[in-house]
C-alpha cells in the first residue's frame, strides 16, 4: 500500500507547486506588470507615434513626421532629420513614467513652473494627439513637474528624461553629410582651388584604383578607402547657413572641391573653405545637405593633394602569412626565429629544436610595423656601403627562400636625420622617415629581448 501512499503525496506536492508558481510567480508577475502600467504616462507604442511637436519655452516649436519610416522636419524649416535623435526622444516618450502623483492640477501653476511650460512635447499616435508638459524642478531636484493631455494630475517624472527629451532643432537634423557606401563610388575627384588635383577611378575588379593623369602610378587602395571613408563620417558639429545660399560663408570660392562618382550615374560633392586662424572647425557644403555646415577642421588634412599622398609606397610588400623565418642583425645581436604553428613562434637554436617563444605577438608587431611603413622617395645615386655595422632584417618562406630582405644604417642617439636610406636585397635605396626607423628599431629590439 506504500505506492498509494507515495502517490497521494506527489499529488500534494504537485498542487502545492501550482499553487506556488500560480499566486508567487504568475500573479506577482502580473501585479509588477498592472503597477508599471498604472505608472506610464502614455499607453502608446514608440512604432505608431506619426507626428512629434517639440516646444522649448520662448523658441519656435519644432515639427516632425515620420514618412515612409524616416523622421522629417516639417518646421521651422524642411530637412532631413537625425532619426536616432528623433527615436530616441520618441522612446522616452512613450515609456516615461511618473515617479509620483502630486494630486489633481491646481488652478495655480506657477508655483510648478507649468504656467509657461519649460518643455512642451506634443504627439500624434493613431488618429490621438496627446500632450506632455513639464515644468520646474522640485525642491530635492531629482524630478520635474509634469502635467499630460487634458485633466488628470499633477506628477513628478525623473530628471534624468529632461536631457533627452528636451532637444532643439539643430539636436534633431541630419548631421551626417553623405549616406553612400565605398564601394558605389567608381570615381573620386579632389579639386583644389590653387590648381592642384587629383583624380581616381576604381577599375573593373572592384579592388584597384588607378590615376588616369599617370595608368603606371601605383595606387594604394586602403589609402583611398580611408579618405572615402574620412567623407562618409563626415557630421555637421554646428549649422551656419540658410537654404539656398552659402553668400558670405566662405564658399563662394572654396578651398577644395571633392567630386564623387558613383555606380548608376549618380554625384556627390563636397566643397570646403580653410579653416579660420586658431579655429577648430571650418565650413563646408555637401550636395545632399541644403545648408552650409561647420565641421572638425582635421577632415581636410585626410584629403590627397597630389597622387604621392595615395601613391602605394610601400616599403615592405610581402605576404606576410608566408613569412616562416624572421633573421636580423643589429649592433651586437644576431638571431633568427621560426613559425612554430599559427600565432606561435620559437628562436632557432644551433642543434636544437627552436625554444618556443613566451611573447609571440611580438614577431606579428613586428610585421605590422613594416606592413606600414612607407618610403618618402628612391635615390638612385646612393649605393650599399659595403659596412658590417649595417642593420639587416630578412624574412624568409618555409623553404628559407628570401621573401624580403632590408639594410639600413643604425639611427645615432643625437642629431637623427629626417630620412634614413634602407637598402633592398635588390640594392634599391629608400629614404625612410627617420622617426619611422626608430619604431621599427624599437620592436625589433623588443623581439630581441623577448628571444
Amino acid at each position: 500500500m506504500k505506492w498509494r501512499h507515495t502517490v497521494v503525496y506527489v499529488i500534494v506536492l504537485a498542487l502545492v507547486a501550482g499553487y506556488y508558481y500560480y499566486f508567487e510567480v504568475v500573479k506577482r508577475k502580473e501585479a509588477e506588470e498592472a503597477e508599471r502600467a498604472s505608472k506610464k504616462v502614455f499607453a502608446v507604442s514608440k512604432e505608431a507615434v506619426q507626428e512629434l511637436v517639440i516646444g522649448q519655452k520662448g523658441k519656435e516649436p519644432v515639427e516632425l513626421v515620420r514618412t515612409d519610416g524616416a523622421w522629417k522636419i516639417r518646421k521651422p524649416l524642411e530637412t532631413e532629420a537625425d532619426g536616432a535623435a528623433v527615436e530616441s526622444v520618441v522612446s522616452t516618450l512613450v515609456e516615461l513614467e511618473k515617479e509620483r502623483s502630486v494630486g489633481k492640477v491646481p488652478e495655480d501653476l506657477k508655483p510648478f513652473g507649468l504656467d509657461k511650460p519649460e518643455l512642451t512635447l506634443r504627439f500624434r499616435a493613431g488618429e490621438q494627439w496627446h500632450e506632455l508638459r513639464l515644468g520646474s524642478p522640485n525642491p530635492a531636484q531629482d524630478s520635474r513637474y509634469a502635467t499630460r493631455d487634458q485633466g488628470g494630475d499633477l506628477f513628478l517624472v525623473a530628471s534624468g528624461t529632461w536631457g533627452v527629451l528636451n532637444k532643439g532643432l539643430n539636436e534633431l537634423r541630419r548631421r551626417e553629410l553623405f549616406t553612400f557606401e565605398n564601394d558605389q563610388v567608381t570615381r573620386l575627384i579632389v579639386a583644389w582651388d590653387q590648381g592642384a588635383k587629383v583624380e581616381l577611378k576604381r577599375l573593373q575588379d572592384g579592388d584597384t584604383w588607378q590615376a588616369p593623369q599617370d595608368p603606371q602610378k601605383k595606387i594604394k587602395a586602403s589609402k583611398v578607402e580611408n579618405v572615402l571613408d574620412q567623407i562618409r563620417w563626415l557630421r555637421a558639429k554646428d549649422f551656419v547657413d540658410t537654404p539656398g545660399t552659402h553668400r558670405g560663408s566662405g564658399l563662394d570660392h572654396p578651398a577644395v572641391t571633392v567630386t564623387l562618382h558613383l555606380k548608376g550615374g549618380d554625384q556627390r560633392t563636397l566643397q570646403a573653405q580653410e579653416p579660420a586662424a586658431g579655429a577648430s572647425v571650418l565650413r563646408a557644403l555637401s550636395s545632399e545637405l541644403p545648408f552650409v555646415v561647420e565641421v572638425d577642421k582635421d577632415f581636410l588634412e585626410e584629403l590627397p593633394r597630389s597622387l604621392h599622398d595615395v601613391e602605394d609606397r610601400s616599403v615592405f610588400t610581402a605576404d606576410s602569412d608566408a613569412i616562416a623565418q624572421v633573421e636580423w642583425v643589429l649592433g651586437e645581436s644576431k638571431g633568427r626565429v621560426v613559425r612554430l604553428k599559427e600565432g606561435e613562434w620559437g628562436r632557432a637554436r644551433q642543434g636544437a629544436e627552436p625554444e618556443q617563444l613566451k611573447e609571440s605577438w611580438r614577431v606579428r608587431s613586428l610585421f605590422w610595423e613594416w606592413e606600414d611603413l612607407e618610403y618618402e622617395g628612391k635615390d638612385p645615386k646612393r649605393q650599399k656601403p659595403k659596412d658590417k655595422d649595417l642593420a639587416r632584417l630578412v624574412f624568409r618562406d618555409q623553404d628559407g627562400g628570401t621573401l624580403a630582405a632590408f639594410s639600413w644604417k643604425r639611427l645615432p642617439e643625437k642629431d637623427k636625420p629626417e630620412t634614413v636610406v634602407v637598402w633592398t636585397d635588390q640594392g634599391e635605396a629608400l629614404l625612410v622617415k627617420a622617426e619611422k626607423m626608430e619604431q621599427v628599431e624599437k620592436k625589433l629590439k623588443d623581439l630581441i629581448h623577448a628571444s
